[in-house]
């Protein structure tokens, strides 16, 4: 195997042509098991070949595998190691040998093969690139996807926009309510298991523990899910913190207590991780199936010199929690992540914004069932600081009660909304320049 110990400066010409017109899914994505050196590159085993050559640029990056607290208190879901959930290495194929993909150059991260969910997304390569059409990821479905990326050596036309809200985390279920309460229940516990004492938590930066799947402690930037009875779900994070759910405030003594709301995702609060929306907690169910989290927004990747706008986005938003009549409302899902390295842009709109708390209400009882907490807004990673664009990064609101006959209708029962999300400038980036092969963000 060759080893290559120099730095390489390599044209990218995708097709043999100057212009290119894209729309759709444009990327190729593949989970990966194990890495390993060769001389000063590196290799990954891939799960499938099928769609990689050799000569593409990819990403290679995890999008789970931070550790978090376990204990049953209220550092539940406090991230205690991040890893290398959020990294992302940016590299240039080889050699592939069966499913072994060989690098030009190492890896700059160790990553976690076992328990991280990495995986290796083709990166679309052109010269002077067209979006015809509205740009997407495949979903993220747990191993792979929910990634857009694309590289242009001269200019990116925008005749459409790079969307790809709610294909992040996954936003917590509903579960098969299980539990008697009564007046003197009081589900306190930040994670329970499958039978109904809590809505589903949102996914985060972490994967699910098993027998604590639900429960009103977050997932990391997960949302919590609300806890028995009827209380509402947390909205996702990412860079900054989710919205709250709200309570179920039960008027009779012998009804059933719902104090305990799924508590918002916690915020990453660490710019060198590029993550995906955590998704929103589920609300507490015993009737209705509607009450789920909203799902979080992706991660879109550009790179160009040039970039003209023509008025249109690159969006990242986080889906709205389920409304649901007579049980708790779903926490919104967190907006994801927009990476962008650009020299020169005109009329572009970055819009990365958390989704709302679902609604809740009862038309024919007196109680008041709980909102779902708003999502976080998105992140922003870009050097640009000239004109040309504007920036959403605002926070989903919280749900509210919609009908009840108790008077109480337009409260939020304690749901609050996300927190507006982060910019950040890239390191080492004044203006536009590729990432380097190997260059760690």
């Amino acid at each position: 195997m060759k080893a290559h110990c120099i730095l390489l400066i390599t044209i990218f010409l995708t097709f043999s042509l100057s212009a290119q017109t894209i729309s759709g899914v444009v990327n190729d994505y593949t989970a990966l098991s194990a890495s390993g050196n060769a001389g000063c590159s590196s290799f990954v085993t891939a799960a499938s070949v099928t769609d990689f050559s050799v000569g593409d640029l990819v990403l290679v990056i995890q999008m789970q595998g931070a550790i978090i607290s376990e204990t049953d208190d209220a550092n539940f879901g406090t991230i205690t190691d991040g890893g290398s959930a959020g990294y992302f290495d940016r590299m240039e194929i080889d050699q592939i040998v069966g499913n072994d993909v060989y690098f030009t150059s190492g890896l700059t991260h160790l990553y976690d093969f076992t328990d991280g969910s990495v995986q290796m997304v083709r990166i679309f390569v052109g010269t002077n690139i067209t979006v015809s059409g509205n740009i997407t990821a495949s979903p993220w479905d747990g191993t792979t996807g929910g990634v857009v990326a694309v590289e242009a050596t001269g200019s990116i036309t925008l005749n459409a926009d790079i969307d790809v809200s709610e294909q992040g985390f996954r936003g917590g279920g509903v579960y098969p309510y299980g539990i008697s309460c009564n007046a003197i229940s009081n589900y306190g516990s930040f994670f329970y298991g499958t039978n109904g004492e809590g809505g589903g938590k949102g996914e985060g930066v972490t994967k699910f523990i098993a027998g604590k799947e639900t429960g009103k402690g977050p997932q990391a930037n997960g949302g919590g899910g609300g806890n028995d009875h009827n209380a509402g779900g947390g909205g996702g994070g990412n860079q900054s913190a989710g919205g709250d759910g709200g309570r179920n405030q039960e008027p009779s003594f012998f009804g059933c207590k719902g104090n305990h709301p799924g508590l918002g995702g916690y915020s990453i609060n660490d710019t060198n991780r590029l993550i995906m929306g955590g998704g929103g907690g589920a609300g507490h169910r015993n009737n209705n199936v509607s009450g789920i989290g909203g799902d979080g927004g992706g991660i879109i990747y550009v790179s160009t010199p040039t970039l003209s706008g023509n008025g249109f986005s690159l969006i990242s938003n986080g889906e709205d929690g389920g409304t649901v009549n007579g049980d708790g409302g779903g926490g919104g899902g967190g907006a994801g992540s927009i990476h962008l390295t650009v020299s020169t842009l005109t009329a572009l709109n970055i819009t990365s914004e958390g989704g709302n708390g679902g609604d809740t209400g009862n038309s024919s009882s007196n109680r008041c069932f709980g909102p779902g907490g708003g999502g976080a807004g998105g992140a922003l990673f870009t050097a640009y600081s000239g004109g040309g664009l504007t920036i959403s990064l605002s926070p989903g609101m919280n749900g509210v009660v919609t009908t009840s006959t108790n008077g109480c209708n337009g409260s939020s029962n304690g749901a609050t909304q996300g927190q507006a999300g982060v910019q950040d400038n890239l390191p080492n980036l004044g203006s536009y320049s590729p990432h380097p092969i190997g260059f760690i963000r």
